[in-house]
């Protein structure tokens, strides 16, 4: 877009030009109907978030987390943006991807087996619908654990879950 950018603009004014030297009512509405969509490009960018918060998720486990609890991504790879903002170290688990047809039971067992002997697990959840669309693992955290707390940012959610004395 940024190669393509200039040359589309020159070829839009100079259409403009063409058209305020042929019908000049017809160049002015043009250019409003330009300057409209251009205006409201700009607005979208100002007012609707783009991009995933995890300076301000990172920020708030460091700042919440205690005794060494793991955090689980709920898309593999946000882990490394996670990790670009979060200084500090943790036990990182990949909650699974049930999209390819995972039933309930299926699920069960690989949340019981990936958090077994833990008391607490942070929960990061961020484009959650392309590896869990049906929320599988939600579900899960609802019945077996007890939430504690939880944070939203602009397109990334994080939960802490309390697991001790939870029936499994």
């Amino acid at each position: 877009m940024i190669f393509v950018a200039p040359a589309f603009y020159l070829l839009a004014g100079l259409g403009l030009m063409v058209l305020y030297r042929s019908w000049r009512p017809a160049a002015g509405l043009s250019l409003a109907v330009i300057l409209s969509f251009s205006l409201l490009g700009v607005w979208t960018q100002a007012s609707v978030p783009l991009k995933s918060d995890f300076r301000a998720a990172a920020a708030y486990v460091a700042a919440h987390r205690q005794d060494g609890a793991p955090i689980m991504f709920h898309m593999p790879y946000v882990r490394y943006t996670f990790d670009y903002y979060f200084h500090g170290d943790y036990a990182a688990l990949e909650g699974p991807w049930t999209n390819d047809g995972q039933t309930e039971a299926q699920v069960n067992t690989a949340m019981t087996r990936l958090l077994a002997n833990t008391g607490d697990a942070w929960v990061v959840f961020s484009e959650s619908g392309l590896w869990d669309a049906r929320g599988l693992v939600r579900s899960w955290l609802d019945r077996h654990a007890r939430l504690v707390e939880q944070a939203h940012f602009a397109l990334v959610d994080v939960y802490h879950y309390d697991l001790s004395g939870q029936p499994r």
